[in-house]
């Protein structure tokens, strides 16, 4: 079984993670015209706006953390505003990845998302998680869409599970690359596995467009029928697919997996060592 660590391990594959727990946005911008709005713990993706916008608040409680600012809230409805941007994440695209966090929505209306490459087309999108109602008598349940490279035919495009309103729920999806043409991608909803696609392409490395920007609670280049209306909280990205034991151990603590490869590791090391002192008692006096 994986071991879980409070302290990020050097190998866990953290590619990005926001904990939300700043209290307001920058009221100045930088020397890029950019507003910070939440840091990633790794330093590497800020979250960021071109504006202030009191569509997007930052004063309300989350999952973890800080009891009164620990989550991020997003008014949605027509609000032009109510998004986050940050820069492409290095690596997420070419290789295995899971994306994991904590949602509560308010209103639950339109195709609202979640996390997605900004994209001005469905043609043009590598990625997109969002909620999606499937049909009149279905619930919204969490949807998972990715592009292939260099055509941006759909590799996976799938809604399951069941999300509802006002209530904080773990989202999770991950995309494993078993070999040049096989992969499967999985669905997990507070730390359940919803749903799973088996992947068969020519190539099933994901499309990653160059100059993107990915957004949290909109996409598709401005169109409010996207957007978001509710919190968000400790929202993570790994460069590898989660076991859904790893994912559970995010829904119960939100602490870091630590893969079983460093666990073992760490464990023989332990062994050895104990292994050690137990032949220097026997041979005599610890000296």
């Amino acid at each position: 079984m994986a071991a879980f660590s409070a302290a990020t391990p050097v190998d866990a594959g953290v590619l990005a993670h926001w904990d939300f727990e700043e209290s307001a946005q920058s009221g100045s911008p930088d020397s890029f015209g950019r507003y910070f709005v939440a840091a990633d713990s790794t330093g590497n993706y800020n979250a960021w706006r071109t504006s202030t916008s009191t569509a997007v608040r930052q004063d309300y409680p989350g999952k973890f953390g800080d009891a009164a600012v620990g989550g991020i809230r997003f008014a949605g409805g027509g609000s032009t505003t109510s998004f986050i941007n940050i820069d492409p994440i290095g690596g997420m695209l070419s290789g295995d990845f899971t994306i994991a966090g904590w949602i509560k929505p308010e209103t639950l209306s339109n195709i609202p998302t979640l996390f997605a490459d900004w994209g001005s087309s469905l043609a043009s999108q590598s990625f997109v998680v969002r909620l999606t109602k499937p049909d009149a008598e279905s619930p919204y349940g969490l949807t998972f869409i990715l592009s292939e490279n260099g055509t941006g035919a759909r590799l996976v495009n799938g809604t399951y599970g069941s999300i509802v309103t006002d209530q904080w729920q773990h989202v999770a999806v991950s995309y494993d690359q078993l070999g040049p043409t096989s992969a499967v991608a999985n669905w997990y909803i507070n730390g359940s596995l919803v749903g799973t696609q088996n992947v068969s392409a020519a190539s099933v490395v994901p499309y990653g467009p160059a100059g993107s920007v990915y957004t949290f609670a909109r996409d598709l280049s401005g169109n409010t029928y996207y957007n978001y209306n509710g919190l968000m909280d400790e929202f993570w990205v790994f460069d590898r697919a989660l076991t859904s034991g790893e994912i559970g151990g995010l829904v119960a603590n939100n602490l870091v997996p630590e893969p079983a490869g460093l666990a073992l590791i760490a464990c023989a090391g332990l062994c050895a060592a104990w292994w050690g002192l137990g032949r220097r008692r026997a041979n005599g006096p610890l000296k």
